[in-house]
């Protein structure tokens, strides 16, 4: 049964008129969809439509921002989330399958030649963590190893030259489902859950982590 919070919405944020604006809406109702941008398109990978976190799903779509328009893509060779974007390829990392277990699978999709590859796994499974891209690398900050209390503060690397995965100094805070973003050659990670189902304020749980020297 699809939960109730499912939603289809898109909605767009245009800093020159200060302006939410609605889009084409997705092609099915999802939490928890895994999003990364290539060029100018938008990809949404993955997500659940049962309740707490129930019923993961494969499917992968493109938006169109130009068209207003949302097509298929192929899916997810295991229904999941947690993506990126990185040297024209979208990365599908971690996730929990339809099983509620933790995954570290990693899989790259190719948009030129439409398929899905396998990568190095996460070095620990886990989901509902971060994914960002600095400096020509992926980030992968935080998330659970397990339940809601099983917060980590993993910090791992990966090298797509090289096709592996290095530690990086952890999050100061165990804490899973942060925003996490790049400005100004620094990751920034914002709020998320702790160990006591507790939520963290972005204004007093702002962390950033300076890319070039390694450092929080």
């Amino acid at each position: 049964m699809q939960d109730q919070g499912a939603s289809t919405l898109v909605e767009d944020y245009d800093p020159n008129d200060k302006k939410w604006h609605k889009g084409a809406p997705l092609p099915r109702a999802l939490t928890h969809v895994g999003l990364a941008v290539l060029g100018d398109k938008l990809y949404a990978v993955g997500g659940f439509i049962g309740d707490v976190h129930k019923q993961a799903q494969a499917d992968a779509f493109m938006y169109d921002r130009a068209k207003d328009k949302w097509s298929e893509i192929p899916s997810l060779p295991q229904p999941r989330g947690s993506t990126v974007s990185l040297n024209g390829k979208i990365h599908a990392i971690g996730g929990r399958d339809p099983n509620d277990r933790v995954q570290a699978t990693h899989e790259i999709y190719d948009p030129e030649k439409g398929v899905w590859t396998s990568a190095a796994p996460l070095p620990v499974a886990r989901d509902h963590a971060s994914a960002v891209v600095a400096n020509g690398k992926i980030h992968v900050i935080g998330g659970r190893t397990g339940d809601y209390d099983a917060v980590t503060a993993y910090h791992d690397v990966y090298d797509p030259t090289s096709d592996k995965w290095s530690p990086a100094p952890p999050l100061p805070t165990p804490r899973s489902s942060m925003a996490t973003t790049v400005y100004d050659d620094m990751i920034v990670v914002l709020g998320g859950e702790c160990r006591d189902k507790r939520t963290f304020s972005p204004r007093t749980k702002l962390t950033t982590f300076r890319a070039t020297n390694g450092r929080y």
